[in-house]
């Protein structure tokens, strides 16, 4: 009997060890399978997924009024709205530079305008932006990318906002390289 006694031990302790390897391989197909879903979301929300950017930009395709546009500084790099709205967001904010779709590269102040007059306002924010970039860059479509105007909106400008901020793109991509310094080699 007492065979009998230690067989059934040793049974006993053997028991839930097989039942532990049994579970081993669903718990790593399920940690397979929460992993894949990870990665899958971190690519669809990867910045710069999403609707392609434009091809051709200019004042109707940003205002100033859009959120977080009059946050903005010199040098930073932000999404197309399309591309931050397919993820949820309105509000704008700086992102790496490389990735992203639109670069701000210097602010003009249209301090010669008088009055608000839309088509005036926006005549001129575009002139004033290719002509300072192009002094202070040179030729930026060289290096393959544009320019273009974000003015001051009616209410903007009622509250004394006269400055232009310009813009960097590169039609219809997005920047694979830091786009400053890539126009800068362009030019050498």
């Amino acid at each position: 009997m007492g065979t009998t006694v230690a067989s059934a031990h040793s049974i006993a302790r053997e028991a839930p060890a097989r039942a532990s390897s049994r579970r081993r391989p669903v718990l790593v197909a399920g940690a397979v399978v929460v992993l894949g879903l990870l990665v899958a979301l971190a690519v669809v929300l990867r910045p710069g997924a999403g609707p392609a950017p434009l091809a051709h930009k200019d004042a109707a395709f940003l205002d100033a009024e859009h959120p977080g546009v009059l946050g903005f500084e010199n040098g930073d790099c932000f999404e197309d709205p399309e591309v931050a709205a397919a993820r949820g967001e309105e509000m704008l904010v700086t992102v790496e530079c490389v990735g992203a779709q639109n670069e701000v590269v210097l602010f003009v102040a249209l301090d010669d305008a008088p009055a608000w007059d839309e088509a005036a306002v926006l005549d001129a924010a575009d002139a004033r932006c290719a002509t300072t970039v192009a002094d202070a860059l040179g030729d930026v479509e060289r290096a393959g990318y544009a320019v273009y105007g974000v003015p001051p909106t009616a209410r903007t400008w009622a509250d004394g906002d006269r400055d232009v901020m310009c813009v960097l793109y590169r039609p219809g991509e997005s920047f694979d390289v830091e786009p400053l310094a890539d126009v800068a080699a362009a030019q050498g």
